[in-house]
C-alpha cells in the first residue's frame, strides 16, 4: 500500500548541528507525532539536496517528495536563510511514506 501524508517541514535557526536545518513532522495519518531532523548540502544536485535522518539512516527527501515541492522547499529554505526570522514551515505531499517510516 502507497499512500501520500502531508509532512510539515520547519526551518529553525537554532540548528546549529553541522549541515541540519530543521525537521519534519507528520501533519496527518500519524498515531505517534515523530520528528526528523533535516539536513541540507548545497553541493548536491538539486533534487538530493534534503536528507531526513531516520532511525540512524540518512535518506534523501527527493525520493519521497516530488518536484514541486521540492522547488517550493528549496526556495522557502533559501528565503529563511536571508530573512530575520527565528522559524518558517510549509507543508508538502509525502509519497511512499510507508517506506520512509519502516526504512
Amino acid at each position: 500500500m502507497n499512500r501520500n501524508l502531508e509532512v510539515k517541514v520547519t526551518f529553525t535557526k537554532s540548528m546549529n548541528e553541522g549541515n541540519d536545518v530543521g525537521y519534519l513532522s507528520w501533519v496527518t495519518g500519524a498515531e505517534i507525532p515523530k520528528r526528523f531532523v533535516i539536513g541540507y548540502s548545497a553541493e548536491q544536485p538539486e533534487t538530493r539536496r534534503f536528507t531526513a535522518h531516520v532511525n540512524q539512516q540518512v535518506l534523501n527527501l527527493g525520493d519521497y517528495i516530488d518536484e514541486e515541492d521540492m522547488n517550493r522547499l528549496e526556495d522557502t529554505y533559501f528565503d529563511f536563510r536571508t530573512s530575520d526570522k527565528k522559524v518558517v514551515s510549509l507543508t508538502v505531499q509525502f509519497a511512499s511514506c510507508l517506506r520512509f517510516i519502516t526504512d
